[in-house]
């Protein structure tokens, strides 16, 4: 994405991890936006330090949990995180094909989660940080 010319401004949206990345060139402000629509994005380290450290220590805890499911074997170690958003028994009630596809693609996921978890919640220079 590069500047438009004559300074117009964009739309920008992002979903799941592409909403993480949504945010980053948000607080970054190289890019002028019209407006900015993130949807389900994994930005959990907003969290820290803004008063809702026992939904941070919930969701860190849950993802530990996934990590280490995955890590020691269990093939359906997803169902930890599905259910976490979903609540109990949603992996269990998706159809067979989709739990297929969940399971199929758990190591990805788990890279994208992990790096969420690497996201700085503001960006490092002084003009970014003011917008956090």
């Amino acid at each position: 994405m590069g500047r438009p010319p004559g300074g117009r401004t964009r739309p920008l949206v992002g979903h799941s991890f592409g909403g993480l990345v949504s945010l980053a060139v948000a607080l970054r402000r190289q890019v002028k936006l019209a407006s900015l629509a993130i949807l389900e994005a994994p930005a959990v380290e907003l969290l820290s330090g803004q008063s809702e450290d026992r939904h941070y220590r919930t969701i860190r805890a849950m993802t530990a949990d996934y990590f280490a499911s995955f890590e020691s074997g269990n093939a359906e170690a997803i169902a930890t995180m599905i259910d976490f958003y979903g609540g109990e028994g949603t992996f269990a009630s998706c159809p067979a094909r989709v739990r297929s596809y969940a399971i199929d693609t758990t190591p990805a996921n788990i890279l994208d989660w992990a790096s969420a978890y690497g996201f700085p919640a503001c960006a490092s220079s002084s003009k970014a940080a003011s917008a956090c």
